[in-house]
């Protein structure tokens, strides 16, 4: 991997050559979608989950990048190894809607 790509750029090798599988729950606050990715993490076809990367695009207008970056860690902090680690993303509508993300998630 060439380290000059951005976070998101890596994240898409990852999908891309197999090796992870992205799951998204994405929802309006107050809709049980946390309680929703609790239970699907407890699943054994769910290896890892990350809880709202993308919140700091609607508090501090940071950039995306560090949403992938959190996705990425997610991922490479994972006990699991091999090709098709499933990934469950918990991210709230709102905030994906910043800067229109959802596009290019």
């Amino acid at each position: 991997m060439d380290i000059s790509n951005t976070p998101r750029e890596k994240l898409l090798e990852a999908v891309n050559t197999g090796k992870a599988n992205i799951r998204l729950i994405l929802a309006p606050p107050r809709t049980g979608s946390t309680l929703l990715e609790t239970l699907l993490s407890k699943n054994s076809g769910v290896h890892v989950s990350c809880h709202e990367p993308f919140v700091m695009l609607g508090y501090y207008n940071d950039g995306p990048e560090d949403g992938y970056q959190k996705m990425l860690a997610a991922i490479e902090g994972s006990k699991e190894t091999g090709a098709n680690l499933v990934l469950l993303v918990k991210e709230m509508s709102h905030w994906l809607a910043v800067r229109q993300e959802f596009k290019a998630l």
